[in-house]
């Protein structure tokens, strides 16, 4: 039932696994990210690290790394909102295409200039949004006992976005 659904959420019994573009990549493979996120003083519309706040913690893996940005697995532990925008940011690795949480000069000062024409059509033509997905939902049904796995597909414009990086940077 949505109720029985619902406390599973809350309960945090469903995993949830993300598929994440960033500019640059952390500096370790894999890693957790465990901070409070609280309303941004500076503007109430975002989120920020803070020292007061709920606690937010994400797991990650970086599954590719293309110099200038990274593929990344992600699975939150708890869901706060923009939680994984709001602390990849943080670690100077935005969402690529996340443009509260960063902006297309601060992507651009990251590659080189030669790739700026290329990565400014990419982000006007192709990925119009920022490049996170949920692409995996894992729980058990709380009737049968079984584990329950949901994929959803990767978007175009992500698979475009691998594609076009793996062209311009794979080495």
């Amino acid at each position: 039932t949505h109720a029985r659904l619902s406390e599973m959420f809350q309960n945090r019994s469903i995993e949830k696994i993300y598929l994440a573009i960033t500019v640059n990549a952390p500096s370790q493979t894999i890693g957790t990210i465990d901070t409070f996120i609280d309303r941004s003083k500076a503007d109430r519309k975002k989120m920020a690290v803070s020292s007061s706040g709920k606690r937010a913690v994400t797991h990650y893996e970086v599954l590719r790394n293309y110099d200038f940005f990274s593929v990344c697995r992600i699975i939150l532990e708890t869901g706060r909102t923009h939680q994984i925008r709001v602390h990849f940011s943080h670690l100077n690795c935005p969402i690529l295409g996340d443009i509260t949480y960063s902006s297309l000069k601060r992507t651009l000062n990251t590659i080189p200039h030669n790739f700026h024409k290329k990565a400014k059509y990419l982000l006007a033509n192709h990925l119009k949004r920022q490049a996170l997905h949920a692409y995996k939902l894992k729980f058990i049904h709380p009737i049968t006992g079984k584990e329950i796995i949901a994929e959803a597909p990767i978007p175009d414009d992500m698979q475009y976005t691998l594609s076009w990086l793996k062209k311009n940077f794979d080495v």
